[in-house]
Parts: C-alpha cells; structure tokens; sequence
C-alpha cells in the first residue's frame, strides 16, 4: 500500500492486564490534509488469536486508509480516544476532524 503521510504514523499498542501486547491504534495524516485518520486493531483472546505486531499493524493502517465498517471494540475505546488527542497535538491540527477507520469524529 503506497501512502504519501506528512509525517511517520503514530503507533500505540493495546495491552491487557497482564501487559501482552493484544492490539493496536495507528494515527496517520496525509501530505497537504488537515484531517486525521486512525485505524485499530485487536485480537480475539477468546478464539485463541494471538498477536502478530506486523499483522496488527498492517490491518490498522489499513483500516485507517480505506476505512472499516469494523466498531471499535469497547474495551479499546479509551485507546482511541488517547490516540486522538496525541495525533491532535502531535501533528499540529487547528481543525478538531478526526476519522477513525472512516468515520467523522468531532469534538
């Protein structure tokens, strides 16, 4: 996937209470834009996944890019909305537009 962004995306790994890293939120902004993007990824314990750090960052970024009609999972959420204050601050955005997996997300 070949993506022109103004900067290297930020990258922040979700992790349980035992400290294993089980997903990841990625924050990316175009060249020339002023809208953020974010994408996420976790793994499903449950089924018996477990993390692949390539993997995971690669299905976030991309769920960033194209955008997902994958929710954010509930217990990812406080991540997320980390993430979106980081990337606020970190690539200097004046307009509060945030899109995490191709939805406008505003404050």
């Amino acid at each position: 996937m070949e993506t022109i962004f103004s900067h290297e995306p930020l990258v922040e790994y979700i992790r349980d209470r035992h400290n294993q890293k089980v997903g990841v939120v990625v924050a990316c902004k175009f060249e020339g834009s002023n809208d953020i993007i974010i994408g996420h990824s976790k793994v499903n314990i449950s089924r018996g996944d477990w993390f692949d750090k390539a993997l995971g960052l690669n299905i976030a970024l991309d769920r960033a890019v194209r955008g997902s009609r994958v929710p954010v999972p509930s217990s990812s959420v406080i991540m997320v909305n980390k993430m979106r204050e980081r990337a606020i601050k970190y690539f200097k955005v004046t307009v509060k537009e945030v899109f995490v997996g191709g939805l406008l997300r505003t404050t």
